[in-house]
């Protein structure tokens, strides 16, 4: 990669830190040219981006999308998919979003670094959060100095009758100074070469619950590696008790009805999708699981198997033999 381009693909649902995430992330790149913006912006008419600054308006590749006609997080991931235009690195993000000085340099270098070991790669892990100081202004709330943090199995977690869906949470181990292998992914912070997006195109038809292990699933079954980096320094906004701005969500947010289509539509078929594409190990047209490694190949790896809707408990919340 010889003066790699970031594109940053942004899925926006009503956000009211969209503009901020684009804009600090400019505003604290080492080499603000080589960034290039999808946005897709779901919100009322009213609420659109209106005209950008020429300096970066020509960075930024816009789409708005009326949120009447949203239809989940993955659909609207495949449309930032759309204004992709050959970068040599990908960075998928969430619309609330914080940057260090320089984020950009750590981003290129983990990811060459990465893969230097296995070219085929996604880094992820769940981000640490962005919070307000006293005076008002965002900061990066993160971990101590090597720490990687990585994914594992929730102790209650069981499949019940959705789709693929489990509980993930995050799991910090201290003191280390090299990523850590892993089998699930953070939708909310990856970074991957370009040709991930022309590789595993995000399926629209996925609606939220489900998404991240069935791109988790789908980038294993192809060959490909998930590494936890040390020291993941982007904050991300949790929507949880601790933060009185709590910002829409597309399943909660339709209090008239007003939707011609109700998000649990969406949901149900988006569980019936995951369903049929695990069952199609091999075969399962672009948006489908590889044939390089098997379902049972991760159950034994990993202690989740997909296919008969199992966990061993044992391997799954232990780090890879390697890392132990």
């Amino acid at each position: 990669m010889s003066r790699s381009t970031i594109f940053i693909g942004i899925a926006s649902y009503k956000d009211p830190l969209l503009s901020h995430t684009v804009l600090h992330a400019l505003e604290q790149a080492k080499d603000k040219s080589r960034i290039r913006f999808g946005v897709v912006d779901q919100c009322e008419p009213s609420s659109q981006w209106g005209r950008m600054d020429p300096a970066v308006a020509r960075q930024i590749h816009y789409l708005w999308v009326d949120s009447l006609l949203a239809r989940g997080t993955c659909f609207a991931r495949a449309l930032t998919h759309t204004l992709y235009h050959g970068e040599t690195i990908y960075l998928q993000i969430d619309a609330h979003m914080h940057f260090p000085l320089h984020w950009d340099q750590w981003v290129e270098e983990v990811l060459l670094d990465r893969m230097a070991i296995t070219p085929r790669c996604v880094v992820s892990s769940y981000p640490p959060s962005m919070v307000k100081d006293a005076s008002g202004k965002w900061t990066i709330e993160g971990h101590p100095p090597q720490t990687v943090v990585t994914h594992r199995v929730n102790e209650t977690a069981t499949f019940g009758g959705r789709g693929i869906y489990l509980d993930f949470g995050a799991w910090a181990h201290h003191g280390r100074t090299e990523p850590i292998r892993g089998h699930h992914v953070a939708g909310g912070m990856m970074i991957a070469p370009g040709s991930f997006i022309e590789q595993f195109p995000y399926d629209p038809q996925l609606y939220y619950l489900g998404e991240e292990q069935m791109l988790a699933l789908r980038l294993y079954t192809h060959g490909w590696t998930i590494w936890h980096p040390v020291d993941n320094p982007i904050g991300h906004r949790y929507n949880d008790h601790q933060n009185p701005e709590i910002r829409p969500v597309h399943w909660s947010d339709d209090p008239n009805g007003e939707r011609p289509i109700s998000h649990l539509v969406w949901e149900n078929r988006s569980y019936q999708r995951q369903r049929y594409l695990v069952g199609l190990q091999g075969y399962g047209g672009v948006y489908g699981l590889g044939s390089i490694r098997t379902i049972q190949d991760f159950a034994a790896e990993f202690g989740v198997d997909y296919l008969r809707r199992s966990i061993n408990y044992d391997i799954a919340r232990s780090l890879p033999a390697e890392e132990r």
